[in-house]
């Protein structure tokens, strides 16, 4: 019966209907699998022509997608636990793809940085990690371009001040690293990095008061 209409649409429109269904216990008895809870069933409904070009007949065509689609909502999940980690993580984390285009911040990133996930995603990493250095004011290189040329770890230099949306600066410590795919070739860059400020500010001090003293 739920094949019925569509199987109409085939013959009334001549085109190829398709969809996905699910089959549960009860239903797959028939087809003798009953070990399985239920199964995920991409059906496609095609017409068969006759040598006029009559539609006489269709074909009915299950493919059994049940493995993908758990597949699918592993990743899924894998992908929001991930997601909820970051959000967690107190240091601001930024990736890139392999083209050095922002693909996610988190919270933290936002915070320092000044820009929200959805201006920031898709935009080249300098104009959101806009990165100087303290003293001679100089850019800094691109961080992600630093990390795809080592392919490893990075640190960024010391009195890195990191300049936000409004104008603002920080003090930021920063690394960066190669983001790997299941067959460890390289498709992005994640940076991971924190206000130093404070901790410069003291450090200078303490600088200052020993050449005060010496």
């Amino acid at each position: 019966q739920g094949y019925l209409p569509l199987v109409r649409s085939v013959f009334e429109k001549g085109t190829t209907a398709r969809f996905e269904l699910k089959y549960d216990s009860a239903r797959l008895k028939q087809f003798a699998l009953k070990k399985f809870s239920s199964v995920m069933l991409d059906v496609n409904i095609s017409p068969i022509r006759d040598e006029k070009g009559n539609i006489t007949n269709a074909v009915i065509q299950h493919i059994d997608i049940t493995d993908r689609k758990k597949a699918n909502l592993a990743l899924a999940a894998e992908k929001e636990h991930l997601a909820v980690t970051l959000r967690s993580i107190g240091d601001g984390v930024i990736t890139t793809d392999i083209n050095g285009y922002i693909v996610m911040l988190n919270k933290a990133a936002e915070v320092l940085t000044g820009w929200n996930s959805d201006e920031a995603v898709g935009r080249p990493i300098l104009e959101v990690f806009n990165i100087i250095h303290g003293i001679t004011r100089q850019q800094h290189g691109n961080p992600a371009e630093k990390v795809l040329a080592a392919r490893e770890i990075v640190e960024l230099d010391s009195h890195t001040c990191l300049i936000a949306k409004d104008g603002s600066e920080i003090v930021i410590g920063d690394s960066g690293a190669p983001i790997h795919d299941s067959e460890s070739r390289v498709i992005g860059v994640v940076l991971v990095f924190r206000d130093m400020t404070e901790k410069q500010k003291l450090e200078d001090s303490i600088q200052k008061d020993l050449c005060r003293s010496a």
